[in-house]
């Protein structure tokens, strides 16, 4: 599961700016400078605590570990230069971060990981959509993919966007029913039936955050569409996990 963080950012002649990893460490002793992580970018905060970037989609990072000496040695992930001049990312700033993987293994499976107090609520933020699993640590790129959307709707329906929020979930829909349900091969006659039901699921729930106006919004409608399809996705990376089904490379006629 991934480490969710809210470091201050720092910079070094050498290598720019960067957060430490020393909380990291406190949790994986076992990291090594060279080894990369990947990453999702998710705000940035002044040192004033104003909110300068909420990032919409989030920005996916990979990075190589460095380190460098203090008095004492820290490890650092180094933030692109081309982003933090774009954005205006300086010294004694703050970024909200979700680390997914290191050294292409995922990080703490089975757990969210908050580190200090700050991300510690948005930890709690998405325990209220009952995601337990945060889907985004998985290994087969195009179910990250709808969980990156998945994550935007949450965020977007927190800033109070409901139509933003509604096409963020709608395209992870999209891509579920139209791209990953397809590429879904399995053995059994039983299990072709029930993904067949799964994609109707799919479609009605698609039809159910219509954007179309005039749409019905009744309180919660739109939260609960984003839990919905959240164990969706988390049921469907469980089962590719367990070798109930698996994705081919070309999509298959049988779903």
């Amino acid at each position: 599961m991934p480490i969710i963080m809210f470091p201050s950012i720092g910079y070094h002649s050498r290598f720019g700016y960067y957060f430490s990893l020393a909380n990291v460490e406190k949790i994986i002793p076992y990291i090594e400078p060279g080894k990369s992580v990947e990453l999702y970018l998710l705000e940035v905060w002044s040192d004033e605590g104003k909110l300068i970037r909420r990032f919409r989609p989030f920005v996916r990072l990979q990075s190589l570990i460095g380190e460098h000496y203090e008095g004492y040695i820290v490890k650092h992930v180094s933030l692109p230069y081309d982003l933090t001049s774009k954005y205006n990312i300086l010294d004694g700033y703050r970024v909200n971060v979700i680390l997914t993987k290191y050294s292409d293994t995922l990080l703490l499976p089975y757990e969210l990981k908050p580190i200090d107090e700050e991300s510690r609520k948005l930890a709690e933020k998405l325990q209220d959509f009952k995601i337990d699993i945060l889907l985004s640590s998985t290994h087969i790129p195009i179910i990250s993919r709808t969980v990156e959307y998945i994550l935007e709707s949450i965020f977007r329906l927190e800033d109070g966007d409901l139509i933003g929020s509604r096409i963020s979930l709608r395209n992870s829909l999209k891509i579920l029913e139209e791209e990953l349900i397809p590429r879904i091969e399995y053995s059994s006659l039983e299990v072709g039936v029930h993904m067949r039901k799964l994609k109707n699921i799919i479609s009605n729930l698609r039809r159910f955050t219509s954007i179309k106006k005039p749409y019905i919004e009744i309180p919660g409608t739109t939260k609960t569409a984003i839990t919905l399809a959240a164990h969706i996705i988390k049921y469907i990376n469980e089962n590719i996990e367990r070798g109930v089904i698996r994705l081919t490379t070309q999509e298959s006629k049988k779903a």
